[in-house]
């Protein structure tokens, strides 16, 4: 989780560690249509992503911005609680 003030860099930032470490980066593009159900399938499309490749790492890049339902917090939450 990164914090701080808007146009500090964490985006790009948070890029570039990702392309350093060669780890695969996931970021979720919000539309207008975009509801829990599509934010739960992009997520399972990345865990699997991850999950079935060897020695693969990710990064999941989300920003407040980004939250259109609270939902969306709560799965987050989950995820990083339960893993």
């Amino acid at each position: 989780m990164l914090v701080g003030e808007g146009g500090a860099g964490r985006h790009s930032l948070t890029k570039l560690a990702t392309f350093i470490a060669k780890y695969n980066l996931c970021q979720v593009t919000i539309s207008k249509g975009f509801k829990l159900k599509e934010f739960r399938e992009k997520i399972k499309e990345w865990s699997q992503e991850i999950a079935f490749k060897d020695n693969s790492s990710a990064v999941f890049m989300f920003s407040d911005n980004q939250i259109s339902e609270e939902s969306f917090v709560e799965d987050i939450n989950t995820i990083l609680t339960i893993g």
